[in-house]
């Protein structure tokens, strides 16, 4: 199924049916707002780690042309989306650009990087995109980041739920959600093995957004994001 045609299934049944049609439910997300410069920082220091997964519900807010990276998985290496509503993955010297665009902020969009000694595969809703080389994972120093760019600038707007890295294992979307009736949906990750530097944010405490459930406590400090920024719109629920 084409991304397209998933997002509008998928904006229809999350506002129609009942959360009970998921067999998992997301219950909040985290609003990101670019002109509030919103951030999670986590501070652990670990070196760099080049096969790594990274997977999380999106939801887009202000198509405002800007570039806006949703996460940074060290000093200048990360993904976004670009000025054109495109998602690009940056590797630090070269940005590398697939053909579908992005404008839908109605709908939820499932966001996974999946990297394999340096090399990124990107899919959104299990459909196989580009992909870039020399991508790595490093904590410290502003290193590891949600919803900032590269070099501290090029903030995210929008929503993000189940954002979770997956420390030193490949893994694919199905890992992490499924299709039901045509609807690619969220599974229950707990029984997923994070690794010593995995995290996993529910952003369920509104008052601690960078809380890691994986078990690990790689916590992620909160920069600009109040109680208000917890919303209940999510996956599985709008």
């Amino acid at each position: 199924m084409g991304i397209f045609q998933n997002h509008l299934m998928a904006g229809a049944v999350a506002s129609t049916a009942a959360s009970s049609w998921y067999d998992y439910n997301v219950a909040q997300s985290c609003r990101f707002t670019r002109a509030s410069s919103t951030k999670l920082v986590r501070a652990n220091a670990f070196t760099a780690v080049t096969t790594f997964t990274f997977s999380s519900w999106i939801k887009r807010g202000a198509l405002d042309g800007n570039v806006q990276y949703f996460a940074k998985f060290d000093n200048n290496k990360g993904i976004a989306f670009n000025g054109d509503n495109k998602i690009t993955i940056y590797n630090g010297s070269a940005h590398s650009v697939g053909d579908a665009v992005f404008r839908d902020v109605s709908s939820w969009m499932h966001v996974v990087l999946k990297v394999t000694s340096g090399t990124g595969q990107l899919y959104v809703n299990n459909d196989t995109l580009h992909t870039n080389t020399g991508m790595e994972l490093q904590g410290g120093a502003d290193s590891d980041t949600i919803g900032i760019g590269v070099y501290g600038t090029d903030f995210f707007d929008g929503y993000l739920a189940e954002t979770i890295i997956i420390d030193g294992s490949a893994l694919n979307p199905t890992s992490f959600a499924e299709s039901s009736n045509g609807v690619w949906r969220p599974i229950d990750p707990s029984d997923l093995t994070f690794g010593s530097n995995g995290a996993w944010l529910k952003y369920e405490d509104s008052g601690d957004f960078g809380n890691d459930s994986s078990g690990n406590n790689n916590d992620y400090t909160a920069s600009n994001l109040g109680a208000d920024h917890q919303v209940q719109d999510s996956p599985t629920f709008s």
